[in-house]
């Protein structure tokens, strides 16, 4: 029985689409913790690109117009690529099994910015939504994007705690703040 054919995939297929976008929302609070995140970004996407040609290759195999080849394995191609980012993520954290390292860091400094989609209203009250710490951790300077205010009345040099879990694919980020 083919895959077309079957009643009922394309709402599932399109149900499942929109949940892993709206998981995808979800995670990005998390990926803006990593401390390496182009780390994360660079091994993602290359395992997306390896494992998106392995599945398309697989996927084009099976037509026989070059036209639907085409179509099909880009697609697929260009899907795998796009979510890499979210499983590689997902799969850090949930292979992640140790407990949180409570890691000393320098604190330099703080921003707070309002960021909306759809821009600010003359009229309303702009109040920060988002928080940019920056923080020395080694001799490498780090930044972690946060909704709500952390260490609040902090000054440059202040030694800060983070709550830093190891994760399973050797991707690190913080938890929770420890203070």
């Amino acid at each position: 029985m083919r895959l077309d054919r079957i009643s009922g995939v394309y709402p599932l297929a399109a149900a499942v689409f929109f949940g892993l976008i709206i998981l995808y929302a979800f995670e990005l609070n998390v990926i803006n913790r990593y401390l390496e995140p182009n780390r994360l970004i660079a091994v993602s996407l290359i395992t997306g690109a390896v494992a998106g040609t392995v599945l398309a290759w697989r996927v084009m195999r099976r037509q026989k117009d070059l036209y639907d080849k085409i179509r099909i394995g880009f697609t697929t191609w260009a899907a795998v690529v796009a979510f890499s980012p979210l499983i590689i993520s997902l799969v850090n954290q949930v292979s992640s099994f140790g407990a949180k390292d409570v890691v000393p860091a320098v604190f330099a400094s703080h921003e707070a910015r309002f960021t909306s989609r759809f821009g600010a209203s003359a009229r309303s009250n702009l109040e920060p939504n988002r928080h940019i710490y920056f923080f020395y951790l080694g001799p490498k300077l780090k930044r972690i994007t946060l909704d709500k205010p952390i260490w609040e009345n902090r000054s440059s040099g202040d030694t800060v705690s983070l709550a830093v879990r190891k994760g399973g694919l050797g991707l690190d980020w913080i938890a929770l703040p420890a203070n």
